[in-house]
Formats: C-alpha cells, structure tokens, sequence
C-alpha cells in the first residue's frame, strides 16, 4: 500500500493528500465535473490537491485538509481562488494553476456563512441561522479575518453568541 491511490481513498479511507486529490478527481468527472490534480507543496511539504470547474469557474480544492476529523466536518479549503489557495500552497508546475477569482460556489459563500468585511451585526446574522455545537464563520480575505481577531476578546464573542441566540456557559 502507498496511500496514493484511489482504492485506498474510497474502500480504505487510509491514504494520503495523492489517493484523496486522485479520488476527488475521480468522482467529480463521474458525475461531469472537470476535475484535476495538482501537485506541489503546502506548508513547506509535498502535496497534492484539486483543479475544479464548477459552473464555468476555475476553483480549488484541498480535499485532504477538509477531509472529517473528530465528527467535524471542515469547508476551509472547499472551492477557493487561486489567491486563497496560494497562501499555502504552491504547485510544482505553475501552469497547473491558473488563476482564479470565482467566488460564487465557495462554501462559505454559498451557504451566507462569509464575512466579506468586519461587522458584529453580520457576525451575529451569521451565528443566529446555524444550530448546533458547532458555529461555522468564512472569512472573505485573511485581512478580515486578522480584523475579527482584532477587535474581540473572548467575552465579546461570547456576548455576540448570546446575541446570536446560543447560551454559553
């Protein structure tokens, strides 16, 4: 076993960010869906993530690094730009990475969870729709997301969840 491949991906769920991106590629073009892999690295170390055409638009996709974790479920890397994407990934060949700035079908986009700039009361309108133990927040640009960091303390986001209808204790 490698960990590279796409039956240890599916069958298995044992394999590495290749057998993902591989398997991701797979399913998406089963179902008409341009779809390829990308390799480079990430952080430093070598990687393997996806190319995807949804709609006429150019995304990204880290599958491994969104992949369940502790019951989680992650959309940090779902449907990105080239721009969010290049912030830690780096592909071996550049050509494999066109540039992209389609939005529309990113996660967070999609599902009215993004911050596109930094507003309490959006913040709060955000919260108040999900339900559950865990509350999901996109942010559009790492400079809002260093702005919300910014302006609040731990009690301020506790004051916001109050607000937004969750009870914290």
């Amino acid at each position: 076993r490698t960990g590279q491949d796409i039956y240890e991906a599916l069958c298995l769920w044992c394999c590495v960010c290749a057998g993902f991106s591989k398997a991701y590629a797979y399913l998406m073009q089963k179902v008409g869906i341009q779809c390829a892999v990308v390799e480079g690295d990430a952080r430093g170390e070598r990687h393997a993530w996806n190319r995807v055409v949804i709609g006429g638009n150019l995304y990204y996709t880290d599958v491994t690094w969104d992949r369940e974790t502790s019951n989680r479920r992650c959309y940090e890397w779902f449907n990105l730009t080239s721009a969010q994407m290049l912030e830690s990934h780096r592909p071996e060949n550049p050509a494999e990475m066109p540039a992209s700035t389609a939005t529309a079908d990113n996660y967070y986009r999609r599902n009215g969870l993004l911050l596109s700039t930094w507003d309490e009361r959006q913040l709060v309108r955000i919260l108040a729709k999900q339900k559950g133990d865990i509350l999901m927040v996109g942010f559009d640009r790492r400079q809002v997301y260093n702005k919300a960091r910014q302006a609040m303390s731990q009690s301020d986001f506790f004051r916001l969840l109050e607000q937004a209808g969750h009870r914290c204790s």
